[in-house]
């Protein structure tokens, strides 16, 4: 199939709106456009607003805040299931300065394995060293949401020896 970009979705051009109605904020309108675009073309490991940008065209970066979370975790579902093409895709945002850039890359990474069983098994590498170190919340969230989506159902127990430390741990935030 071919990717659909999230206007032709939308069509608001068809839409009659009167004089004096608002118009979204343009976080609010790029925030739809991320959801739209990643569960118009998941799978597809190719889509016209995310996968196509490099440098300061990048759509993470056009949002701001849980935005570029969402953003960032987007390319998980973009590319699910195909580990190859989907952990270059999401490397590139992982050691990112922004907070959530780097927390959704985390959560994008456990969309993209979600119910995979692999050998090599990365993605549990990868996010228990990162769990190991995260001492912000942000961080530990898109991580444990991370490992929650690629191992539900799994059983494993090696993560629930990894992640009940921070479940049970009463200073935590209630997130956590």
């Amino acid at each position: 199939m071919e990717p659909k970009h999230p206007d032709a979705i939308f069509k608001t051009h068809l839409e009659e709106r009167k004089v004096g109605e608002a118009h979204l904020d343009s976080a609010k309108q790029n925030l739809a456009k991320t959801y739209v675009n990643a569960f118009v073309n998941a799978g597809l490991c190719n889509d016209l607003l995310i996968s196509k940008k490099e440098g300061s065209d990048d759509w993470v970066f056009s949002n701001k805040d849980e935005g570029q979370l969402a953003a960032a975790a987007s390319i998980g579902l973009l590319q699910i299931w195909d580990i190859d093409e989907g952990l270059d895709s999401i490397d590139k945002y992982m050691e990112r300065s922004e907070d959530n850039i780097q927390a959704g890359s985390y959560l994008a990474l456990g969309i993209l394995n979600s119910g995979i069983k692999n050998e090599a098994d990365a993605t549990y590498a990868i996010l228990a060293d990162k769990l190991d170190g995260a001492t912000k919340e942000t961080h530990k969230i898109g991580i444990l949401m991370g490992l929650s989506l690629a191992y539900a159902g799994s059983a494993r127990a090696d993560l629930l020896e990894l992640i009940s430390p921070i479940i049970v741990d009463s200073d935590n935030s209630i997130e956590l």
